[in-house]
């Protein structure tokens, strides 16, 4: 996803790419968190 300002000025420009950046990232997180919990064991010794 791209890094946002909080301007007000580009807030109505990039609400709909942030809508799909906060759905992927959403569907991301569940993956890496999936692959930190089974990494945990080896990272964490």
């Amino acid at each position: 996803g791209k890094v946002l300002r909080s301007d007000s000025s580009t807030t109505n420009l990039f609400s709909e790419e942030v809508e799909k950046d906060q759905k992927h990232y959403c569907r991301d997180l569940k993956t890496n968190l999936k692959l930190r919990s089974s990494a945990k064991i080896n990272t964490w010794t």
